[in-house]
C-alpha cells in the first residue's frame, strides 16, 4: 500500500497522525470493534464502542453518502492494531536539500505514513465508517474515491477505551432546536420553518433557542413544540403521508404545508387565548403573552401541545367529525392553569408545571374526553389511574365534558 500524506503531532502523552486516504481504501482496512473474536464475550467494563445501529445507517446516512454531491464528513478516529509497523518518514527525514528555516521547523512532523498489513478500529466515527461499507456495496464509484481526513492512534485497549468515552462525554449534542434549524432531511422540519418563514407562526413567536419559555420571555412557543405539534396535526389532513412523514418529496411536502397551515388558521382565529396572543405578534402584543403563560394552560408549550394533540385524537375518533365544531368545544374548555382539573395532569400538586411528550399524550385523551370524545374502557382506566392513582375509589370519574351547542 502506497504511503499517505500525514502530519504528525502529539496531545499530552498521545501520539497521533492525520493521513488523508480514499473511501474505498479506508473501508478496506477497518475492522470494527464487534468483529473481534471475544467481543461478544466481554464485560461492558471491556467494551470501548456502542452497538451499531444498521436501521439508522441504511435509511439515513446511506443515501446521503451514496448519492450526495455535496457529500461532507469530519475526521475519523481509529486505532492502528500493529502501530509498531507503521512507518513514518518526514520530509526533513527524507530531503537532501537545506530547508528553509521556516519549513525546518515543521519539517519534523510533515511527511508520509505508511500503514501496511494495518487494520483501523474506529473509536469514534464508526457508524459514519459501516455507512461507506454499506455504500460502496451499492457499488457507487465516486464515493470509493473521494479523500477523507483519518486521525491514528496506536491500539491499546485501555486507550482506545478512554479515548472513546472521553470524546463522547464532553461531545456537546445540539438541541433538538438546534437540529430543527438545520436539518434539510427531515421534511418537518422543512415545513416548520416553511409554515414560520411564510407567518403562520411569526419567528418573533417562535423560540428557536431554548427548551423552555421564562416569565418575561416575549415568544409565545418553542420551535420544538411547534414542530411535534405539526406532526401532530398530520394524520388529520385530507391525503395521507406515503411512507415515512420525514422523508417526503419536495412536491409532497409543499403540499402537506399548506395543508397543515389551513389547520393552524382554524386553530388560531378560534381559540380566543391564541387569537389573543397571536394577533400582536410585535412588542405591543408581549404583556398578554406573558400574563397568558402565567395563567393558562395554553400559554405553556406543553399544554399548546396537548390541545393540537388533542384536536387531532378527537377528530380521528369522533363520528361525523367537523373540525370547526371541535375547535368551538376546545374554545370553551377552562384552560386556567389553577382549575383542579389539571392537577396531576399538566400540573404538579404544587403548582409547577408538567413536562414531557407522555404528560401531553396524557392531557390531550383528557381534553379529547371534555369536548365529547368516547374514549375507550382501557384508555379511560389508564387516564382515571393517572388523576387519581392506583388505589382509587369507584365513584372517582373523569370531569363531565363541557357544556356545547
Amino acid at each position: 500500500m502506497s504511503p499517505h500524506p500525514a502530519l504528525r503531532g502529539r496531545f499530552g502523552t498521545t501520539m497521533y497522525y492525520v493521513v488523508t486516504m480514499r473511501v474505498s481504501e479506508l473501508v478496506s482496512m477497518i475492522r470494527f470493534p464487534a468483529d473481534l473474536s471475544d467481543w461478544k464475550d466481554r464485560s461492558p467494563e471491556g467494551r470501548f464502542q456502542r452497538k451499531i445501529d444498521d436501521g439508522r445507517i441504511r435509511r439515513h446516512m446511506v443515501p446521503y453518502f451514496a448519492n450526495d454531491d455535496r457529500r461532507f464528513c469530519g475526521a475519523l478516529v481509529v486505532a492502528a492494531d500493529n502501530p509498531s509497523d507503521m512507518k513514518f518518514e518526514s520530509i526533513h527525514d527524507v530531503s537532501k536539500k537545506s530547508l528553509l528555516e521556516a519549513y525546518g521547523r515543521t519539517a519534523g512532523d510533515l511527511g508520509f505514513l505508511t500503514l501496511d498489513h494495518q487494520r483501523l478500529i474506529p473509536l469514534d466515527g464508526q457508524h459514519r465508517a459501516r455507512a461507506f461499507q454499506l455504500a460502496l456495496e451499492g457499488e457507487n464509484s465516486g464515493l470509493g474515491g473521494d479523500k477523507i481526513s483519518v486521525i491514528i492512534v496506536g491500539f491499546d485497549e485501555p486507550l482506545a477505551r478512554y479515548i472513546f468515552n472521553k470524546i463522547n462525554k464532553y461531545a456537546r449534542p445540539t438541541s433538538k432546536a438546534g437540529k430543527l434549524i438545520t436539518d434539510d432531511d427531515d421534511a418537518m422540519a422543512v415545513i416548520t420553518r416553511g409554515l414560520i418563514t411564510d407567518g403562520v407562526m411569526p419567528l418573533r413567536l417562535v423560540n428557536t433557542e431554548s427548551n423552555s419559555l421564562n416569565k418575561k420571555a416575549p415568544e409565545f412557543t418553542l420551535l420544538s413544540t411547534f414542530y411535534d405539534a405539526n406532526r401532530a396535526l398530520l394524520p388529520i389532513i385530507p391525503v395521507p403521508v406515503v411512507g415515512r412523514p420525514e422523508d417526503m418529496e419536495p412536491k409532497e411536502r409543499d403540499m402537506k404545508q399548506r395543508d397543515i397551515a389551513t389547520e393552524w388558521k382554524r386553530l388560531k382565529s378560534g381559540i380566543t387565548e391564541w387569537k389573543k396572543a397571536l394577533d400582536n405578534p410585535d412588542e405591543k402584543g408581549d404583556k398578554y403573552r406573558m400574563e397568558l403563560r402565567s395563567k393558562s394552560i395554553l400559554g405553556r408549550p406543553i399544554g399548546q401541545l396537548a390541545l393540537v394533540r388533542g384536536y387531532a385524537y378527537a377528530y380521528r375518533n369522533m363520528e361525523h367529525a367537523d373540525k370547526d365544531d371541535i375547535v368551538r368545544r376546545l374554545d370553551k374548555i377552562n384552560w386556567d392553569m389553577k382549575y383542579d382539573m389539571w392537577r396531576t395532569v399538566l400540573v404538579k400538586p404544587n403548582g409547577r408545571i408538567l413536562y414531557g411528550s407522555r404528560v401531553a399524550n396524557t392531557a390531550s385523551k383528557l381534553i379529547a374526553h371534555l369536548i365529547g370524545v368516547h374514549l375507550s374502557k382501557n384508555v379511560e382506566e389508564r387516564l382515571l389511574t393517572h388523576i387519581y392513582g392506583m388505589t382509587r375509589s369507584p365513584n372517582k370519574k373523569l370531569p363531565k365534558p363541557v357544556a356545547y351547542s
